[in-house]
């Protein structure tokens, strides 16, 4: 890197000069691992090992996973369905935008009658 110039690296400050070990600095490097070590020590002292996903990116992650399943899920029972119905209903809302209510109705498999 030329003179003046300063890397930032995510979580382990700033370099003014490159990388070593596969772009790691050492001083962050245990800094990371401390952190991960104390973190799989508390997870594994408590008797509750529930995972927590408290970061936005894994919560968000985890939201689009679970809609994907109920998607697909949704998406084979109205396929197999020999009759679907679809009512389609838009109006305004307050700030003057249109809202789309949209109902699929059909029988599952199990002779279970859904509107979703």
């Amino acid at each position: 890197m030329s003179k003046g110039v300063t890397k930032t690296m995510p979580g382990r400050g700033t370099s003014q000069k490159a990388c070593k070990a596969g772009g790691r600095s050492e001083q962050g490097a245990s800094w990371q691992t401390r952190v991960l070590d104390m973190h799989l020590e508390q997870c594994s002292s408590t008797q509750n090992s529930v995972f927590s996903g408290l970061s936005s990116d894994i919560q968000n992650d985890l939201i689009k996973s679970i809609a994907q399943v109920i998607r697909d899920e949704i998406k084979s029972e109205i396929n197999f369905a020999k009759f679907v119905s679809v009512i389609a209903d838009e109006t305004p809302d307050i700030s003057h935008r249109e809202q789309m209510s949209v109902i699929f109705r059909y029988l599952t498999k199990t002779g279970i009658e859904r509107d979703l």
